[in-house]
C-alpha cells in the first residue's frame, strides 16, 4: 500500500513538474519575442527617418541631414545608435563617438534582427537592413539599449516561478490527499486479509 500510494506520488510529481518546466520554457520564449519584434516595430521607424535624412555629398558618400535625426542620437552613450555603410564608407552616429556597431553589410531588401554589445558594453537589440538609393547600396543599423527591459524581462520571471511553485505546492498537496482519500477502501481490504490469514475471519 505503501509502495503504491509512493509510486503514484513520485509520478504525480514528476508529471506536474515537466508540465511546469516546459510552460516556463514557452512563457519566456514568447514574451521574448513579443519584445523583439516591439523593439522591431520601433527601430523600423527610426530607420525609415535616417533613409529619409541620407543625402550624399560631392565624393557621392551619405550624409546623413542632422535636423532629420532623434536628438538621442546626438546624446553621447545614449542608449541609442545608428550606423550608415556603403562600399566601406562609414557614417556613425554622434552618441556612439568613437565606436562602432557590431554589424555587417545586408543585401538590398533584407534585413536581420540581432543581439549585439554596446559601445559600453550593454545589451543592444540591432536591426540592419539593405536599401538602394541614388544607385548606391547603403545597410543602415539601428540599435538600442536592451538592459532596462532585460533587467524588467528577469524579474518577471523569478515572479512567475515563484507564484507558480506555490501554486504546485498546493496543488501535489491537493492531489496527494485526494489519493489517499482513494486509496482508502484498500486499507480496509489490507486489514481484512491480515485477519483472514489470522482465522480470525472466514471470507473477504
Amino acid at each position: 500500500m505503501r509502495s503504491l500510494q509512493a509510486r503514484l506520488g513520485v509520478g504525480l510529481i514528476v508529471t506536474v513538474l515537466v508540465l511546469f518546466v516546459a510552460q516556463w520554457m514557452v512563457v519566456s520564449v514568447s514574451l521574448r519575442k513579443l519584445t523583439e519584434e516591439y523593439f522591431a516595430s520601433r527601430l523600423t521607424h527610426d530607420m525609415e527617418g535616417l533613409l529619409a535624412g541620407i543625402v550624399f555629398d560631392a565624393d557621392n558618400h551619405p550624409v546623413v541631414a542632422v535636423d532629420r535625426t532623434d536628438p538621442i542620437y546626438k546624446r553621447p552613450f545614449s542608449g541609442h545608435y545608428y550606423q550608415v555603410m556603403s562600399d566601406g564608407y562609414i557614417v556613425r552616429s554622434r552618441s556612439l563617438l568613437d565606436h562602432s556597431l557590431e554589424a555587417a553589410s545586408v543585401a538590398a531588401g533584407e534585413y536581420t534582427l540581432t543581439r549585439v554589445q554596446g559601445p559600453e558594453g550593454q545589451p543592444l537589440i540591432m536591426l540592419a537592413a539593405g536599401y538602394k538609393k541614388r544607385g548606391r547600396l547603403l545597410t543602415i543599423a539601428v540599435a538600442e539599449d536592451y538592459s532596462p527591459i532585460e533587467g524588467e524581462f528577469v524579474a518577471f520571471q523569478w515572479r512567475y516561478v515563484l507564484i507558480t511553485s506555490a501554486v504546485l505546492v498546493g496543488l501535489i498537496a491537493l492531489q496527494m490527499w485526494v489519493m489517499r482519500r482513494g486509496l482508502r477502501p484498500l486499507d480496509q481490504v489490507r486489514t481484512d486479509v491480515r485477519r483472514l490469514e489470522k482465522g480470525e475471519i472466514q471470507e473477504l
